[in-house]
């Protein structure tokens, strides 16, 4: 089973940057429990306010399985316009 990165581009709803950075610790620890598979993740800042938001998955089919419509992801997804987003297979860390 390859390990699989998850590769996401965010932007900030005007005004949500703050509200966001607020919600990570909460939104870390709910996915964490919830999410089969969810080894961690890392919120970059990027020049000119985005962010990428890169997670470590044990296999692509855990990502897969993850329930959209849990709370803390909806409060989430609410702050933020994902401008793009990518798998890649874990070579080495």
């Amino acid at each position: 089973m390859t390990r699989c990165a998850e590769i996401v581009r965010i932007r900030p709803h005007a005004g949500k940057r703050a509200e966001l950075l607020a919600l990570r610790p909460r939104f870390t620890s709910e996915f964490r429990e919830r999410a089969t598979g969810f080894q961690r993740h890392s919120l970059y800042s990027l020049e000119g306010g985005d962010f990428l938001d890169i997670a470590l998955w044990s296999a692509a089919s855990d990502l897969d399985a993850v329930d959209e419509t849990q709370g803390v992801l909806v409060e989430w997804y609410d702050l933020v316009e994902i401008v793009s987003m990518e798998l890649a297979d874990v070579l080495d860390e």
